[in-house]
């Protein structure tokens, strides 16, 4: 793919979602007059696969990554906040989608409050953090896309997770209402606590981290500064 145009992308809106690791294709949010959904797309070709079509495309968004296996994101509804939102996967082997999460609603209608981060996938455990109560109240799930099993590996005042190598899920979480945000991590597969990876234990309020699952980038806020604002 390198130093390539896709065709495909000068006449049809896409966002990509995640690199298909085959040297030749990508997933991504594609908004086009005959489909809006989640597709993946042949680079050389410009052939698209269908994977699943967007309810209401003026008013959907995805964000999601790829293990090599399958593809899982968070599908959200609604631009005024990311607390409407369902979790998806799709086999690329089997081509089986499947509907893993929904959000809940309170009892005045509204969604609870969920942070914004897409679900993450490695190895075949798939993550994402769903409100579930007042507060900011919410659960760090833990999904095995090999069983089907569901696992909450924290219920209390996560931040977005993400996962590591060696199936260890990672959170940020402050301990009481206006304290820093420490990172926290636990086996995805059993859900018993570990020891913060090194490299995590003095992050304090991160606001934006990517990994691949043994390589992090990191955003943390400055103790002090504006929301936006960090390092």
């Amino acid at each position: 793919l390198s130093h390539h145009v896709v065709g495909l992308s000068e006449t049809t809106p896409m966002v990509p979602l995640a690199i298909a690791r085959d040297g030749r294709s990508f997933f991504a949010e594609v908004h086009s007059v005959g489909f809006s959904g989640v597709a993946r797309i042949d680079a050389r070709t410009d052939a698209l696969t269908k994977i699943k079509s967007f309810p209401d495309p003026d008013f959907t968004q995805a964000w999601g990554a790829f293990d090599g296996r399958w593809l899982v994101w968070n599908e959200y509804h609604g631009y005024d906040n990311f607390n409407n939102f369902a979790t998806w996967a799709w086999d690329t082997r089997t081509h089986n989608l499947i509907e893993l999460a929904a959000a809940t609603q309170g009892p005045d209608g509204e969604f609870w409050e969920s942070p914004w981060r897409g679900a993450d996938v490695r190895d075949g455990i798939a993550t994402w953090v769903q409100g579930v109560g007042p507060d900011q109240l919410g659960e760090v799930h833990a999904y095995n896309l090999r069983t089907g099993n569901d696992l909450v590996v924290r219920h209390g005042h996560p931040g977005g997770a993400f996962l590591l190598d060696h199936h260890i899920v990672v959170w940020p979480e402050a301990s009481a209402p206006g304290l820093a945000t420490r990172m926290h991590a636990a086996s995805a597969v059993t859900g018993r606590p570990l020891p913060v990876p090194q490299a995590l234990r003095t992050l304090r309020n991160v606001t934006g981290l990517y990994t691949d699952g043994h390589r992090i980038v990191v955003m943390e806020r400055l103790a002090g500064a504006p929301l936006g604002s960090g390092r």
